[in-house]
């Protein structure tokens, strides 16, 4: 590439060649480089740690954000000797909906790399938490006896009229045994007689 400076016009007292230098140098000076994050897993359940990584941080720390509908997660990780980084956040299940996709950032603190957003896909459902619970059921049983079934009778010597059908007493009800009181002594009888006359 070859640029040939020709005499031209001048705006504002400085020629018209020399600005377009210095514009397109400022073009390439203002450009940044963004390097990727590593997000691992990029796609888990409610609940799901995530462990978000990079390199070339200049800075001392990276500053981490995971986000959906706000903010769910954040975590600061130290930047190594070899400028590298890993950090975790938390996909948190009261935070998240199934289908619903997340947004990752990271932030050298203090340094001039600028990193290119991740994702996280929330699927499935939320993990179960397994519990054990101990039931004691109690079970009383209780046993009621029938009253003694309706009894015949049958006539039998002395007894009732041996042409009449046999009878059917009704059960009797349970009884408690009443104290018995001593008779008052009897006045005395008179054998005998009365006669009228």
């Amino acid at each position: 590439m070859s640029f040939q400076l020709r005499r031209g016009g001048v705006i504002g007292g400085v020629s018209v060649g020399a600005l377009a230098l210095v514009t397109v140098g400022a073009g390439l000076a203002g450009a940044q480089v963004t390097n990727p994050i590593g997000v691992s897993p990029g796609t888990g359940a409610p609940g799901t740690d995530i462990t978000v990584s990079g390199d070339d941080c200049d800075g001392t720390a990276v500053s981490l954000l995971l986000a959906g509908d706000g903010t769910v997660d954040t975590d600061q990780a130290t930047v190594g000797s070899d400028n590298s980084w890993s950090g975790t956040l938390t996909a948190d299940d009261e935070l998240v909906e199934p289908g619903e996709t997340l947004t990752i950032t990271a932030t050298c603190l203090g340094g001039t790399m600028i990193y290119q957003s991740g994702s996280f896909l929330v699927a499935g459902v939320p993990p179960t938490t397994s519990s054990t619970t101990t039931s004691t059921t109690t079970s009383t049983t209780t046993s009621t006896t029938a009253p003694p079934s309706s009894t015949t009778t049958t006539p039998g010597p002395g007894g009732p009229d041996p042409t009449s059908p046999p009878t059917t007493a009704a059960p009797s009800p349970p009884t408690t045994a009443a104290p018995v009181p001593t008779p008052a002594p009897a006045d005395p009888v008179d054998d005998e007689p009365d006669y009228a006359g």
